[in-house]
């Protein structure tokens, strides 16, 4: 499958996270950090060269196991020890697709429980160290009914049990990276179940 480069996210050297973490500006205690990690610095963990499928363990933010998966021409990418059982770990944008190698991610750091604040409870969980509780990661996709190529920014969940794609940002539109944290924020209380991924 072919990578493409990636445009308008932080380059860092494999597997590096920024000292400087990116505040939102608005006081909320939400920031963003960045992670670059080359798929030769994962561990493989299935390798089927016959189909070309493969599955990678990479390291992320804080050490977080990043799962990645290439099967019949799309990945996959889900976060976690309990990773492969999420459903991220099954999802994909529509049409043959690919994330770029190296591959950048944003993670969406909050200093409290962001799905419970997401839902109204006034005073939720405060962390000694801000958390993940999501991630923006470009996806090349190909469209399957005019087999042009496009680009999304994939917001995932990384809440506990639910950890699962909330949105496709078209990367395509201005200010799509800012709209890409903003969904983040506002699905923190998705429910992988019965909520529908927002296109945006």
């Amino acid at each position: 499958m072919k990578h493409f480069a990636i445009a308008g996210l932080l380059a860092l050297s494999a597997g590096a996270t920024t000292d400087a973490q990116m505040v939102d500006g608005n006081g909320n205690g939400v920031s963003s950090a960045y992670t670059t990690t080359s798929i030769a610095d994962c561990a493989v963990v299935e390798a089927q060269p016959e189909t070309g499928d493969f599955v990678w363990r990479c390291d992320g933010y804080g050490g977080m196991p990043v799962w990645v998966a290439e099967r019949h021409l799309r990945m996959y990418v889900s976060y976690g020890e309990m990773g492969l059982d999420a459903l991220a770990w099954n999802q994909t944008p529509n049409g043959f697709n690919g994330i770029t190698d190296p591959f950048t991610i944003e993670w969406r750091l909050a200093e409290y429980d962001m799905a419970h604040a997401a839902m109204g409870q006034d005073y939720p969980e405060e962390y000694d160290t801000p958390r993940p509780f999501a991630t923006v990661l470009r996806w090349n996709v190909t469209n399957p009914e005019t087999n042009e190529a496009e680009q999304y920014l994939v917001v995932t969940n990384l809440a506990e049990g639910a950890i699962c794609h909330t949105a496709h940002v078209n990367a395509h539109q201005a200010n799509a990276n800012i709209i890409a944290r903003e969904t983040s924020n506002q699905t923190a209380g998705f429910d992988c179940e019965l909520d529908e991924i927002w296109m945006r």
